[in-house]
């Protein structure tokens, strides 16, 4: 893996707080890319095979693809369950007051590293799918972005490749963003720019 930190725009906040939106507008700024909420990536796109925001099948696009060949040698060499299992044991509200000083138990520190390093190897994998220099995960929920923001910091050197700022949208009036209903996750790629089909709900 790249020794190169990739920075990662992470924004959070609540349902209908104009994540979506702000997911959407960063994504046109030149050298972004807007990969929607990665969060959901290893339980709906890689498990259930969910449409990209292209409108094919997560295994049929050429952008997710690249991405996979890049980060993992091929989505193949991944277990998807699995790895969403692991993201449920470390990354869950719950344990964020665990991530403050992790290594005070190292059964949930062995597993959060693994994590971080299969995050870390994903960003770097979208980086050089997208050639983009910042990547926008709007996954929203706090405790991604603080063990990725550990790591960033060399908290985890299995896990130097990203960089992480922060973004919380200001919760705006309801259906300020055009959504009459919770919006299923996300994620797209940029041959999906105007094709905004939701995935994973």
């Amino acid at each position: 893996m790249s020794t190169e930190r990739t920075p990662v725009l992470y924004v959070g906040g609540l349902g209908r707080s104009g994540s979506t939106l702000l997911n959407r507008l960063l994504g046109q700024v030149p050298g972004h890319v807007a990969v929607g909420e990665l969060i959901y990536l290893w339980e709906h796109s890689l498990t259930r095979d969910h449409e990209c925001g292209c409108g094919k099948r997560f295994t049929d696009c050429e952008f997710w693809s690249s991405v996979g060949e890049h980060a993992f040698g091929g989505w193949h060499n991944i277990d998807g369950a699995e790895v969403f299992a692991l993201q449920r044991s470390v990354a869950n509200t719950t344990y964020i007051p665990l991530l403050v000083a992790p290594w005070l138990w190292p059964a949930f520190n062995a597993r959060l590293q693994r994590y971080a390093d299969l995050m870390g190897r994903l960003f770097e994998g979208i980086r050089r799918a997208s050639g983009a220099d910042v990547i926008v995960d709007s996954s929203k929920y706090p405790a991604p972005s603080i063990y990725c923001g550990m790591s960033a910091l060399s908290t985890f050197a299995s896990c130097t490749s990203c960089v992480i700022r922060g973004g919380w949208p200001t919760p705006g009036a309801r259906g300020s963003v055009g959504l009459n209903r919770a919006p299923p996750p996300m994620r797209r790629c940029p041959s999906g720019q105007r094709a905004w089909s939701h995935a994973g709900g």
